[in-house]
This record gives structure tokens, sequence and C-alpha cells, in this order.
């Protein structure tokens, strides 16, 4: 037998919320049925549905009334995500877009853009395809929702949405920006997708090459407002809130609000042009990402995880090609300015500047510990570690491949490239390829370099290395952990 209790409640609240201000919404309560094949055959849940007809996402409550979830158009259950690696998309416009580039030849993953940082310092938790980055250059949130088909179509786990930035320059009205954002994340949580919303960065950059105007910036602080009011309000949309690490809180007067080094595009200036991150801005905002998918996501399976884990035609097809993957020993090749050992099988290179090579080891939490290599490096450095093989043995052109490289950087001074590159002498990869002249961030960090899975061609030489370079008065060290080469499945 099925009970129910019904009551009416009236939302309140500032118009444009997604849930409509003033508007009155029926609760049901009801108790001892079951769920069917992901539909409700009658409610044993408690179900936020509209009093009128609108077709929006429900929110699902427990017998005790607590939210487990959303209930989407014809009463689909949308389960919180959690316990394995989903695909992650991008939303937005050209901070988005500049994620990533690619030609006939490279793929690149850029060191200025928010998700190859999400993607590096989660050490791979999700995966992100090109095509899944939906950001387009000049966009407002009117065109982004023009677009939603898209990505709907597309079908990822989480899509990161950030935009905003064009309306205030662009002259959009407050309640046309917030009325797309609440469409935007209600079409995309409504289809399964969790949301992750990021507010509007801060910007000194007009739309020509002035300063953006303060009405504009008193503008971007209400719309802010909005979304940290209402994203964690919603059902599966989560805010990752980058400001507070990008914000120049010295900035004073018509500056108020200017993200740090403001329109300047010096080296240490968080965006290169007033407006889009440089390598330490959109470090702030992948790492704001970051804390959101550590809630929605486990380390993943995959990675190189055993020294055995090798290449072997029969019983390992899928295992590391390259040789001491692991970087053990201290028998490699050391040459130019490099002093000090490599790991075996390895070529320790110091183009320029001070560097010193030598085998550390990495402690697990069992106290054991792992080999790796570390890199010291001075100031106006430039030095790749790097392994070629001639003979492909267990690849085959067109075979799926990828290289990933665990790292940590450690008081890291005036860095402005560290990246991973994989290439086949046709077609190169890398993971924070460095775009423009900017400093890394000048905090320690730990992560995974994943460089795009690429076709291999007919080549017959296979390379990767990692490169980093210091400017005047650098210095850091970097040290490389569990490196692999192996067919993508």
């Amino acid at each position: 037998m099925t009970m129910s209790v019904t009551m009416l409640i009236t939302v309140m609240g500032e118009s444009g919320s997604l849930l409509n201000s003033g508007s009155t919404y029926t609760v049901t309560k009801a108790f001892g049925a079951a769920l069917v094949g992901g539909k409700r055959a009658t409610d044993t849940y408690g179900v936020l549905t509209p009093a009128s007809s609108e077709n929006k996402p429900y929110l699902a409550l427990d017998t005790s009334g607590n939210v487990t979830g959303l209930v989407g158009p014809g009463g689909v259950e949308i389960n919180p995500k959690h316990g394995r690696t989903w695909r992650l998309a991008g939303l937005g416009d050209s901070i988005t877009s500049l994620c990533h580039s690619s030609s006939a030849s490279t793929k690149y993953l850029q060191s200025y853009g928010y998700i190859p940082w999400a993607l590096v310092l989660s050490n791979q938790s999700v995966k992100y395809e090109f095509e899944d980055n939906f950001g387009v250059g000049g966009d407002t949130t009117t065109m982004v929702r023009a677009r939603l088909s898209s990505v709907l179509a597309s079908a990822p786990d989480i899509c990161v949405v950030h935009c905003g930035t064009n309306d205030i320059y662009g002259g959009v009205n407050y309640s046309t920006t917030i009325e797309n954002l609440g469409a935007i994340w209600a079409a995309l949580t409504g289809a399964g997708i969790t949301v992750i919303a990021v507010p509007v960065l801060p910007r000194a950059k007009d739309s020509a090459s002035g300063l953006l105007p303060l009405a504009q910036r008193y503008m971007l602080q209400r719309i802010n407002t909005w979304i940290r009011k209402n994203a964690p309000a919603m059902p599966n949309v989560y805010l990752a809130d980058p400001t507070k690490n990008i914000v120049d809180y010295t900035a004073s007067g018509s500056n108020l609000g200017d993200p740090i080094g403001g329109i300047s595009a010096a080296v240490t200036a968080y965006t290169y042009d007033g407006l889009h991150p440089a390598n330490m801005g959109g470090f702030w905002m992948g790492k704001a990402v970051v804390d959101v998918l550590a809630l929605l996501t486990v380390p993943p399976g995959c990675g190189f995880k055993s020294p055995v884990d090798v290449y072997d035609a029969t019983n390992n097809p899928n295992g590391n090609v390259l040789l001491n993957g692991h970087l053990a020993s201290n028998t490699g090749t050391i040459s130019g300015t490099t002093t000090g050992t490599a790991a075996t099988s390895w070529t320790l290179q110091g183009i320029a500047g001070t560097v010193a090579g030598s085998q550390t080891s990495y402690a697990l939490p069992n106290g054991a510990t792992v080999p790796e290599q570390t890199i010291t490096i001075g100031a106006s450095t430039t030095v790749k570690m790097y392994q070629q093989r001639s003979s492909l043995a267990g690849l085959s052109t067109g075979d799926t491949v990828y290289a990933e490289v665990e790292i940590t950087v450690s008081s890291p001074v005036n860095f402005n490239s560290v990246f991973l590159q994989l290439d086949d002498g046709t077609t190169t990869t890398r993971c924070l390829n460095p775009v423009v002249n900017s400093y890394f961030p000048s905090v320690g960090w730990t992560g995974t370099l994943r460089t795009p899975e690429f076709v291999l061609g007919a080549s017959a030489t296979l390379t990767t290395w990692v490169q980093a370079q210091t400017q005047a008065g650098g210095s850091g060290v970097i040290a490389l952990r569990n490196w692999v080469v192996r067919k993508a499945t």
C-alpha cells in the first residue's frame, strides 16, 4: 500500500532563480513503492515538482526528506555521480576554447588553459577529448545557450560552464544573463550532466584595449554574486570559484577588481591581455575545478602502478613500451650543461644554464618508496629528459598512443614552461604546451602529465620527453616518476 502526503510551498528569492520566485510547487512524499528501470513506478521518494506544467528538473528526496538527486524530464532518475572516470567537457567562450589547439600534425593541451591544469592536478581523474570543448570566442550567454543541443548530443558526464564576460562589455542586461545561466545549468543537469559553474573571471580589459569601466566591473560582481548564491542551491551543480587566487587585492580606483598584473601582459601577470588567463591564471582556475572533481571522482585506475607493467606480446600487449619506465638506477646518458646522473635508458640534456640530475625516491603511504628522477635547475635554464625508440616493439602503424608521467615541481621561481611531449616524427602532442611568455605557478604542485592521444604513423621512431625552462633569476626542482607510453584501450 502506498501512502502520500502533499503540501504546497512558495519559493521566495531573487527573480531569475532556477525555482522561480513567487511560484508555487507541490511536494509529494510517498512510501512503499519501488523504482523500476530508472523510472518511478510509484513514488518511493519525495519529488519536488512544479505545480504548473513547466517541464523542469525535480528534486528527489528520501523518506527522511534528504535530497538524493534529481529527476529529469519524463521522470528519469538522475543519480549523483561518483565512483568512476568520466568525460569532462567545457562550455563557454574563448577562455574555454583556448584550452587546446590542433592541426594536421599537432595536438596541444595549452599551458594557460584551465582544462589542461584540471587534468594534470587531478592526476587525470577525468577523460577529455578535444571534441568535448564547446567554447567559442566572443560568445555571450545567449549564444552559449543557443548551442546547448551540441553539448547534450555529446552527453559528457561533467561540464564546466564559464560564460558571461562577453555579456558585461556587450551591454547585455543583468536579468538576461542570469536567466541564460540558469537555463544552461537546468538543461545540462536535466540531461544527467553534472555542472561545475565558474563565476566570471576578474578582468581589466574592455572590448577594445582600454580599462573596463567601473560600471561594468560592478555588474561583473553582481552576476558573480548570483552565481555564488544559486549554483550551490541547485542539485548536481557545483561551484568552482578561483576569484580569490586571481583578483588583485591591492588594486584601487579605476583598477578595482583587476586580475593580478592588470592589463600589463607582464610575465608575472595572471592574464596575458587583461582578460584571458596566462599560465598562472589558468592554473588557479584549473585548481578550483579540481577541488570540485575531488568530490565527484575517485583516483583513476589506469597509469603505471608497477614496474612489471611492460609490453609483452602475449601476456601484456598494452603494457608500457618504454625501457625502464619506473626510472630506476643511474646509468643513463648525461649531455650538454648537465651534471650528476640520469636514470638508466634515459638521456638528461642541459641545453642552457645549470642542470643537476640525481636519483631520489618518492614516499608511498605504506612507507615504501618509488624511484624518481630529480632535476635541479638554475636561472635561464632549458633542460629536457627524453627517451627515443628506433624500434617500436609493441606498437604498429594505426595504433592510438599516448604518454604519461607523474611530476612534482618544488620551489619554482620564474618557470615559463614545463611540458610533456610525444611524437612520431609526423605528429607531435603536448601536455602544458607553452603559448605565451608568462610564468608558471609560483607554488609547488604535484600531478600527472598526459599527452593527447594520436594515431601512430609509419615512422620508425617514437620520442617522449619532458622539457622545462626558467628565465632570469629562476630556479626549482622537478621530480619525475612512473613514465609510460602505451596504446590507448
